[in-house]
């Protein structure tokens, strides 16, 4: 048996990496729960990512970051597939960015990773992450909802939410 839905965070307590980390900050921090947790990497070009450990249908992502003024200005996030292809982009480039900041996906979208990237030299510092949406039935890879092959990398642009 294998729920079909879930009311909660996906990415709750789910495994995740990052290229570095600094000063025992680990990636986990970011999915705990715990906003005074967080994680943090060293300098450079760096990723951070969940797994959501099966192929789930993703309607909103949130994210809560330590140091936005700082270090989150130039930010990639991606959904990428089971077999790591990317399915979904967001472009994150803000002078002044939010604590707090939200994606909706409409229509949702198919992936199990979720990564955030810094597309300069730059620590990377993440209180919380979270994702919602439900387990995805059965799904032959990662597609939009409703299937559409993409015949390029997806240039949809999600609704950017700030929450603070």
């Amino acid at each position: 048996y294998r729920p079909t839905f879930a009311v909660e965070n996906l990415a709750r307590n789910k495994p995740t990496s990052q290229k570095t980390t600094n000063n025992n900050n680990v990636s986990g921090n970011a999915v705990d729960g715990d906003e005074s947790t967080y994680s943090f990497t060293k300098n450079g070009q760096n990723w951070w990512q969940v797994d959501l450990e099966s192929p789930s249908i993703i309607t909103k992502i949130k994210i809560l970051q330590r140091w936005p003024d700082k270090y989150g200005k130039r930010l990639w996030i991606d959904i990428q597939g089971s077999d790591g292809a990317l399915v979904e982009r967001i472009d994150r480039d803000v002078d002044d960015p939010p604590k707090r900041f939200e994606f909706d996906y409409d229509p949702p979208l198919v992936g199990q990773i979720v990564r955030i990237s810094t597309k300069d030299n730059q620590y990377l510092s993440l209180s919380e992450v979270e994702v919602y949406g439900k387990l995805s039935p059965e799904s032959d890879g990662p597609t939009k909802v409703p299937a559409s092959p993409p015949t390029t990398v997806p240039t949809s642009s999600p609704t950017a939410v700030p929450t603070e």
